[in-house]
């Protein structure tokens, strides 16, 4: 009786690869084997990472914070990405809605007024007894607002959001000074000083004779100081646009012959050292819109319209 051969499935698998061999050369096997425990370690800290920066997206997707805007005249808030609208006024007179930074008091404009409200539509109150409002901002560290009043007297005050701790920044001069036209203010980033622009028109008039930039501590009490001032009389006028983020420049941009048309179009923007020296331009024709620049978080970078 003839001997038999038999060839398992793996002796058949090397018995054709060693024929291959033979006709075409060498070749490499590899037989895989079960991962080891770090190995297995590797993969599951590999996957765990991958569902836990999932879950993080997820998170921050849906802690987005809310958003206020204005639609028929009236403020509307929605929390983010996809909340029901709530609407916060009803009179169709509001504009210019305004975060306070902790996000828990939101400020707007009611015809010449200001009113601030709480972020749940509660605690509605006006600034200043319903006096006019010419210009208004948030602290940037603080829920805390600086504002313009008007109705004659011309003021710089500040307030807490909860209506408390009002402070006279800067009283009315106007029947010391002669008339006086405020501009725009800034806080400074640590929120300890409130810069403004404000313009005299001279007696008899109508033409101006001071235009200035000036600074004062947010207490009541301070002294301002003025920062810059053109020549007398003055032939240009400086609009304010904020500070840079150390806190050691003001930006402002200057107004050629108070020209509205050429401030439609674009100024220059300019960086006025607080330790002394000439305004120096950061770029030429922005526009003058105070939400239209903006400055990185490093404080190195500017993004301008």
């Amino acid at each position: 009786m003839r001997p038999q051969t038999i060839l398992t499935l793996g002796g058949l698998l090397v018995a054709t690869l060693a024929l291959v061999t033979a006709c075409t050369g060498t070749f490499d096997l590899a037989v895989e084997t079960a991962p080891g425990p770090e190995a297995t370690l590797a993969a599951l800290e590999a996957e765990n990472a991958r569902l836990a920066t999932q879950v993080a997206d997820q998170e921050a997707q849906s802690n987005l914070g809310r958003v206020a805007y204005v639609q028929g005249g009236d403020v509307w808030v929605r929390e983010l990405p996809d909340g029901e609208p709530r609407r916060f006024t009803d009179d169709g007179r509001n504009s210019e809605p305004r975060w306070a930074p902790s996000g828990r008091w939101l400020a707007f404009r009611k015809d010449v007024e200001v009113w601030v409200i709480d972020a749940e539509g509660n605690n509605a109150h006006v600034l200043d007894n319903r006096a006019p409002v010419n210009v208004f901002a948030w602290s940037p560290v603080e829920d805390r607002l600086a504002y313009v009043s008007g109705s004659g007297l011309l003021r710089l005050q500040a307030v807490n959001a909860d209506g408390t701790a009002a402070a006279m920044l800067v009283p009315d001069t106007s029947g010391e000074l002669g008339q006086i036209a405020w501009g725009r203010i800034a806080w400074s980033p640590d929120g300890r000083r409130v810069a403004y622009a404000w313009e005299r028109i001279g007696s008899p008039g109508p033409q101006r004779d001071y235009v200035g930039i000036w600074s004062v501590e947010a207490q009541a009490g301070s002294e301002p100081i003025e920062l810059y001032a053109l020549p007398s009389p003055p032939q240009d006028g400086l609009i304010l646009a904020g500070w840079t983020p150390d806190g050691q420049s003001i930006l402002f941009w200057r107004d050629p012959l108070f020209s509205a048309s050429a401030a439609a179009d674009g100024l220059p923007l300019l960086r006025l050292p607080l330790d002394g020296g000439e305004p120096v331009e950061v770029a030429d024709f922005t526009l003058l819109h105070p939400d239209f620049w903006s400055v990185s978080p490093t404080g190195q970078q500017m993004a301008l319209t």
